[in-house]
């Protein structure tokens, strides 16, 4: 059975490994039936193919918009703001995993930069 547009997506992104924050980037998935994305996921760029990633994220996007089109879902129209990422580790650590930052803390490292 092939894996689903959401698996293939958390397969690509993996464990998000880093080391410094500079390698860590959020990445708006899903649609609101409003427009723009539903949440935000964060990944890495040292395991990551960026470009596949967008492409996954691309087919993901169409395939919602047509789902809701057929549905004619509604929604709050919420804009749901891009938290950005950060690299989270242990001081004892060598290595980390790329987080979305808190809500309401300050953005950056967005995929689109």
């Amino acid at each position: 059975m092939p894996l689903t547009l959401q698996a293939q997506i958390d397969a690509l992104i993996g464990d998000a490994r880093c080391s410094t924050d500079d390698v860590c980037r959020s990445v708006g998935i899903g649609v609101k039936p409003c427009g723009g994305p539903s949440a935000y996921r964060a990944w890495s760029t040292v395991l990551t193919d960026g470009a596949a990633l967008q492409a996954l994220l691309a087919r993901q996007r169409e395939e919602r918009v047509r789902d809701i089109a057929r549905s004619g879902e509604l929604s709050d129209c919420a804009v749901v703001p891009d938290p950005g990422a950060f690299c989270q580790r242990s001081p004892s650590a060598a290595t980390g995993h790329c987080q979305l930052r808190p809500s309401g803390g300050p953005t950056g490292n967005s995929s689109l930069r």
